[in-house]
Formats: structure tokens, sequence, C-alpha cells
């Protein structure tokens, strides 16, 4: 199962996912690392349209797992991509014209089409009314 970040932003929810389970292993440190890397990034997925807000969750979550002692390696990226959640998984590229869009928008496809899904977080719109008038 996976979790997935819809419009992720700079990547806030994603990284208080992290910390939440982060917690969980607070007396167990030594186990933190391999469950980082053999279950938590294969299953927390990001997708963001906006570049400036992708590169910031990239930034972020690698900050913050660094900070937790995990050291990431070139085979297991974070799964954060630069892609339109609302637009549905595309046989051919997005974006024919570089070769490092095209595999974000090929990955993020088989994410939206062949992932089963157990949680899915949403970066609420910026207007005045997704204000939480409540507690």
């Amino acid at each position: 199962m996976s979790i997935i970040g819809v419009y992720t932003g700079t990547g806030n929810f994603l990284a208080e996912v992290v910390r939440n389970i982060y917690r969980r292993f607070e007396n167990q440190h030594g186990m933190w690392r391999s469950y980082v890397g053999e279950h938590l990034i294969p299953r927390l997925n990001g997708f963001e349209i906006l570049m400036a807000s992708y590169a910031m969750a990239h930034l972020k979550l690698d900050m913050l797992l660094q900070e937790t002692g995990y050291t990431s390696d070139a085979y297991n990226r974070l799964r954060v991509y630069l892609t339109n959640s609302l637009k549905a998984a595309l046989d051919k590229t997005e974006t024919p014209f570089a070769e490092l869009l095209s595999n974000e928008a090929k990955e993020s496809g088989r994410i939206k089409q062949d992932v089963p899904v157990m949680v899915v977080l949403g970066n609420p719109p910026y207007s005045g009314e997704s204000r939480n008038s409540g507690e």
C-alpha cells in the first residue's frame, strides 16, 4: 500500500508523515535506516505541478531524513514527482523534450496507474473558502 501526496507543495504533509513514523522508532534507531529504504520511501509518493515547490519538497524531505540519521543512496530516490495530480497516467511521455522530465512523467504515470493507495493527502487551496472556521 502507498501514501500519495497530491498537490504536495513544499512537502509539509509528507514531512509530517515521516516525523510521525519516526517517533514510533524512538527506541529502535538501528532499524530506522533499513525501514526507510525498504518500506517508507517506496510507499511515500508525492505529485506536484510547480517546479519550485517540487524542488523544495525534495530538499525538505531529504534534510528531514538526514536529521533522523538516514542517509540516502543513489538508487532509492525520494518519490516526489513533477506532474499534474489530476491528469491521468499516459502511455506516452508528457514532456518528450527533456529526458529527466520524461522519466518523471513515466514514473508518476506508473504510480497513478499501478500502485495500490492506502492514504491520500491533499495540500489545501490557498483561498479564503478553505479556511477552517472551527477549532
